[in-house]
């Protein structure tokens, strides 16, 4: 296990996740002094890099007997980037827990192996969660006669042309054609060098996982980078272009040895600065492939009799309604008024709650798990919901007896406190459409 010291700036972008908790470490005192000793400290966190890309931290925490009590081990996301695929988190835990089993002496890492195989943990892609496209599709494409070959990238099968000999030139397309991109210019290349044009996860030939939250721009670059390597790409030159050239030049930065030559074409620089309206409208549509039809969805809260109030970006989807001001989504009207806001990801919904919210009900309505998951862990309310009506957040509904009224607060017990008298309570809903009748 290598350590690293990320800085604070690395550490600003990224959200912490728990994923495993061991509140009595020290009941197997080798195992936290073999830690205490491996990590140097007792008590405090250390990080690594995982070979996913991803960083992990592990804090200890020493409750005065001698020895680290507890542990936690946190995965830290991309702030505007999906949670990762539950198989890389896996692989991941696995890899830290055979560590664990090899520094301390009275733990087998085959043993833990062993286990975790029973338990029917798959650190590789589930079966059905990626799929191929047949190669009968790709009969008689015009003006690209050339044979695939492939190459087996982290469970994934990528497709790739070759043409020509000599110093390699890696061609990296954009959206949304593929490797095919370079069809035009793969034979004058082909005279110059060895010209190698693959398909990229998700694109062509290339195997293609089902999963949205499969595909970021940190899972491309990495894909590519084991692509480059499983080749053995020295002196390459370079041609990127769209998200070809971003993702070409974050591996040319991770490991420049490897390159002599760039080519960029229309692409962009990542400069840590804001993009354009144009880029962030493409994210925007990009991300909503099911689309939500707004317009018909308002229509019908109108014939319901709603009065709706929207941000600008909702006036130029649906402009017959009243433009919603900064003090209104403080407001909780108890009437048929209805604020409608767009926003360009869930870290800016979340964001929204937070700031305008009550603490009182907040719900999700989504197909995606992940997501769900993450709006139960990280919406601060007293009931969250997803795929539920708000209007559920009942004593009475929930079993508890008569209502007397809901709190937004958290409250701890007077008087003498046990370890349940230092929590509060949260409601976690989990629904397919269900209303209040």
């Amino acid at each position: 296990m290598n350590f690293i010291i990320p800085s604070a700036e690395e550490l600003s972008y990224l959200r912490a996740d728990p994923l495993l908790w061991e509140q009595e470490l020290d009941v197997r005192p080798e195992v936290a002094e073999a830690i205490e000793k491996a990590v140097g400290f007792r008590a405090g966190r250390v990080y690594w890099r995982s070979e996913h890309d991803h960083i992990y931290g592990l804090e200890l925490a020493d409750l005065g007997r001698g020895r680290p009590s507890m542990a936690m081990v946190y995965g830290h996301w991309d702030r505007y980037e999906p949670r990762p695929p539950e198989h890389e988190i896996d692989a991941d835990l696995m890899d830290f827990i055979l560590w664990v089993a090899e520094v301390a002496p009275t733990l087998n890492p085959s043993d833990v192996s062993r286990v975790a195989q029973f338990a029917g943990v798959r650190p590789t892609w589930p079966e059905g969660s990626v799929l191929r496209t047949p190669e009968d599709r790709f009969a008689n494409l015009p003006g690209f006669p050339y044979e695939p070959r492939y190459v087996e990238v982290e469970g994934l099968r990528m497709a790739f042309v070759e043409q020509g000999e000599g110093d390699p030139i890696l061609m990296l397309h954009g959206e949304p054609t593929g490797g095919y991109l370079y069809r035009h210019m793969i034979p004058p290349l082909a005279e110059a060098g060895r010209v190698i044009v693959p398909d990229l996860v998700g694109f062509g030939r290339s195997d293609k996982p089902v999963a949205d939250h499969a595909y970021s721009y940190k899972s491309h670059v990495r894909w590519m980078r084991r692509f480059i390597m499983a080749l053995g790409l020295q002196r390459v030159t370079l041609v990127g272009q769209d998200w070809g050239g971003a993702i070409g030049l974050r591996i040319l930065a991770q490991m420049p040895e490897r390159f002599r030559r760039l080519v960029a074409m229309n692409t962009g620089i990542g400069g840590g600065f804001k993009l354009g309206e144009g880029f962030m409208g493409w994210r925007i549509f990009s991300q909503r492939a099911r689309e939500l039809d707004l317009p018909r969805m308002m229509k019908r809260f109108e014939t319901a009799g709603v009065e709706l109030r929207g941000c600008r970006k909702t006036l130029a989807i649906y402009p017959d309604i009243t433009e919603v001001k900064e003090e209104d989504f403080y407001r909780e009207y108890l009437d048929l008024i209805l604020n409608v806001k767009v926003v360009e990801d869930m870290d800016e919904a979340m964001e929204h709650i937070a700031k305008y919210g009550s603490a009182h009900s907040d719900a999700i309505v989504t197909i995606n798990h992940e997501r769900a998951m993450r709006f139960l862990r990280e919406v601060d309310s007293s009931a969250v919901f997803v795929n539920a009506s708000t209007r559920l957040n009942d004593g009475f509904q929930f079993g508890l007896g008569a209502e007397i009224g809901i709190s937004t607060d958290k409250i701890h017990a007077r008087g003498p406190m046990g370890l349940e008298e230092l929590t509060c309570t949260k409601f976690i809903v989990l629904g397919n459409g269900q209303l209040r009748e």
